[in-house]
């Protein structure tokens, strides 16, 4: 045995992700690979997995079924273990609809099984937002019906005497109506007809494209929803992340989710909404139109005798805005000269214009049904059809107006809309905080005295009842109030009594649609104080752009540089790239710098040499294949580098590589910053690990490979072995035994590049900086456990 005790030797220490003994599979791009235990395989796919969205080698489909089945064969097998990554995984873990539907297939497992213990708790404990057990019911009866089992009512009960308070948000989204009038959507209700088109928006066949139908409402339900403000060249709509608009690529209609919207693309755009004029010019047009005018081949037309009413009318269109064109004629046996004034810019332009005078004789069906999504002509602006993305910003959580129509389709803020339904909240399942109450039937929580009274409020809300809010619902109470302030006098709140506004427990995204105007400076600066960090992260650059001034920017920035409210936000490190990426000014890099660093805390200043490979390949890039864009815009290649960086700025002697087919080494200055560093990286095609190893392999004392593991064979040429070429290299030979490999897996895949669990073999995962925390742990030959375990 004396030859293991010298100064030489390391310690041993293992990891609980590991590779189950001796089965091989092959990874996507064909190399040798490892397959782990069912408890490391799920929980990498869980801290990696954005329910319903596809990965680059795997469909959502796929992804979401392998978690299910994962989820449901853990529950019976180990209920203890799977209830703790569920709690974690919502907790500290910060990943949201993983948990909800872990949760639920969790509780259906075990009462298959005829398990009793463990589904109350669980489900308890991943409900940690308001709108959660709304979620939580929609998902469990789109899956397994309105029966609910006893476990998921009185874990939904639990949630609910911890989670119901006073604060709420309203939405201002306007839908164009049969009748031509733009209205809220909150102010929509079943057997509302509205101008809809064929869902069917791309065909094959010539003159079988989508038309413009008549859309009856058959649903309106108030669900909370994750919302995002698109913003585009031809004006801007707020709507849920699974909201569906109509874009034109390469020539050709499709729909696509506003969460997977980005810069550039193209929607179809039918028009600015517009208003009803009750101006004396309006009210005029509008009784002319009724007595001269006409509707013929998709436009407006009116004709009159050449004379003073003419050339009044023309006087009148034009200070309404609209342009026309003038023809003369004279009738056959009439010697009266008459001028007809046709509407230009296409069918858009005449429904605007009886949209915005009224009138009552002609027909706004014959202008619209049956005709063209977009305007069409000579006389239509070039361009005008398209509105072009110009950002998507996240706006947290909002109430949304979830909708149902005859035909699947709306027009919403001037853009082809489709049935705003989650694929979890379908016409028939969408609850809101009473229809919750309803079904889980939750008790007023002990030292609470007015959530009995919230809970009577929001059934009332929930049934068309309009009693008086309870006195002990102060904040519903001063919300109401500050609703009743005219339109007119709301800005002034701003800077005469921003209490008001506190009292009330606005948000900046309700304080916005309150105000009915854009926000400027004086708007921001009144809600910035009651803002979280993630919100102030996220709207960077509309203090910016609205001027906030240079005071309220600096206690901003000491925010950011609060290693306490870091801590407290959860949010992931990536985020803060995100800012800084986003972020138009220099006065943020230094704080969001710093904030960086307190989110990144955990990750260990590594002894020795340390090779850093950080994966740049197409895989690690949302838009490739059938891969969907990120939804938090920011892709795992970005998050990859954020990790990458930080590992190196803190090692003694780093090694940072970029690698794909190829590889490129990173200067890494002593003393610099993360956020410039990661600019720095690039983009590379292919996967190829074990040439990144063999090629920087020598004189380290660790090995730390950021990616997705689905490497290929290894390019020496061992792709081309069936043709001379040399057998596979495995990254497990490459690396001597005692030199301690780390794969932190960012895509949570089956297979993984090398075997993991032991023998300075080892795999993590996850977007928080955790994962790094146990490498000295394992390194002095400690057993690393699960995030949650004591």
């Amino acid at each position: 045995m004396a030859r293991f005790n010298t100064r030489g030797t390391r310690p041993v220490g293992r990891s609980p992700i590991a590779t189950v003994t001796g089965e091989r599979a092959r990874t996507h791009e064909g190399a040798t690979g490892y397959l782990r235990d069912a408890r490391s395989e799920l929980f990498l796919l869980a801290v990696s997995n954005l329910v319903a969205t596809d990965a680059f080698y795997e469909s959502a489909d796929d992804r979401d079924d392998r978690y299910s089945a994962l989820v449901r064969q853990l529950a019976v097998e180990d209920p203890e273990w799977t209830a703790g990554l569920l709690g974690w995984l919502r907790g500290e873990g910060n990943m949201r609809t993983a948990a909800l539907v872990g949760a639920a297939e969790f509780v259906k497992a075990r009462i298959d099984a005829g398990a009793p213990g463990h589904s109350r708790q669980a489900v308890d404990s991943v409900l940690q937002r308001a709108d959660e057990p709304g979620e939580l019911l929609g998902y469990w009866t789109s899956r397994y019906g309105r029966r609910l089992p006893k476990p998921v009512k009185r874990g939904i009960a639990d949630a609910v005497q911890r989670l119901y308070n006073e604060r709420c948000v309203t939405t201002n989204t306007l839908v164009l109506k049969r009748d031509l009038s733009w209205v809220r959507a909150g102010d929509l209700n079943v057997g509302d007809e509205l101008v809809g088109f064929d869902e069917q928006v791309r065909s094959s066949v010539k003159g079988k494209a989508s038309k413009m139908r008549v859309a009856t409402v058959t649903a309106t339900r108030r669900v909370m929803l994750p919302t995002v403000k698109v913003k585009t060249d031809k004006g801007e709509s707020s709507v849920s992340v699974d909201h569906q608009f109509v874009i034109s690529r390469d020539r050709k209609r499709a729909w696509r989710r506003a969460g997977d919207l980005k810069p550039g693309d193209k929607l179809i755009f039918f028009g600015e909404p517009w208003r009803q004029d009750h101006s004396r010019d309006a009210g005029w047009m509008a009784g002319f139109l009724d007595g001269e005018g006409s509707v013929t081949q998709k436009c407006v037309q009116v004709s009159q005798v050449v004379g003073g009413t003419c050339e009044y009318a023309k006087e009148v269109l034009k200070r309404l805005g609209f342009e026309f064109s003038v023809q003369q004629y004279q009738a056959q046996g009439n010697r009266q000269l008459k001028e007809t004034l046709k509407i230009l810019g296409g069918r858009y332009e005449s429904m605007r214009l009886l949209g915005t005078v009224g009138g009552v004789r002609l027909s706004r069906d014959r202008l619209w049904l049956d005709g063209d999504l977009v305007s069409k002509g000579r006389w239509v602006e070039p361009g005008s059809a398209w509105a072009t993305v110009e950002s998507v910003d996240d706006l947290g959580l909002q109430e949304n107006v979830t909708m149902g129509t005859s035909t699947k389709t709306f027009i919403s803020d001037g853009f082809l809309s489709h049935n705003s339904l989650l694929k979890y909240d379908t016409d028939s399942k969408g609850y809101r905080f009473g229809d919750v109450l309803n079904l889980a039937h939750p008790a007023p929580a002990t030292g609470k005295p007015w959530q009995g009274d919230l809970f009577r409020h929001a059934l009332d809300r929930r049934h068309g009842n309009t009693r008086e809010i309870p006195e002990r619902l102060r904040t519903l109470r001063a919300r109401e109030r500050l609703m009743r302030v005219p339109v007119e006098e709301r800005h002034a709140v701003l800077t005469t009594d921003t209490g008001r506004l506190a009292e009330a427990a606005m948000t900046w995204e309700s304080l916005a649609g309150w105000l009915q105007r854009p926000m400027d400076a004086a708007a921001w600066e009144a809600i910035i104080p009651s803002m979280g960090l993630m919100a102030l992260a996220r709207n960077l650059r509309n203090f910016d752009e609205a001027g906030v001034s240079d005071e309220v920017a600096q206690r901003v920035a000491a925010r950011f540089a609060d290693a306490d409210e870091v801590r407290r936000s959860r949010m992931f490190p990536f985020r803060f790239w995100a800012a800084y990426k986003h972020a138009p000014s220099l006065r943020w890099g230094h704080a969001l710098e710093r904030a960086l660093a307190h989110s990144l805390a955990g990750v260990p200043a590594l002894p020795g040499r340390s090779l850093i490979l950080v994966d740049r390949s197409p895989s690690m890039f949302p838009g490739y294949g059938f891969s969907t864009p990120h939804r938090s815009d920011i892709p795992p290649a970005e998050q990859a580098a954020v990790f990458g960086a930080a590992l190196a700025m803190r090692a003694e002697i780093p090694t940072l590589v970029e690698f794909g087919m190829d590889s490129r080494r990173l200067n890494v200055r002593k003393g610099g910053s993360v956020l410039p560093l990661v600019e720095r990286f690039g983009q590379i095609s292919g996967t190829d690990i074990p040439t990144a190893v063999k090629k920087h392999l020598t004189g380290h004392d660790r090995v730390v490979v950021v990616t997705d593991e689905q490497t290929r064979p290894g390019w020496f040429p061992s792709n081309a072995r069936d043709h001379g070429g040399m057998a596979e290299t495995e990254i497990d030979v490459l690396v001597p035994r005692d030199v301690p490999v780390y794969m932190w897996n960012m895509a949570g895949y089956k297979v993984g590049a090398t075997p993991s669990g032991g023998a300075n073999r080892h795999a993590f995962g996850g977007l928080t900086d955790q994962a790094f925390r146990l490498i000295p742990l394992i390194e002095r030959g400690g057993g690393a456990r699960w995030p949650w375990e004591k």
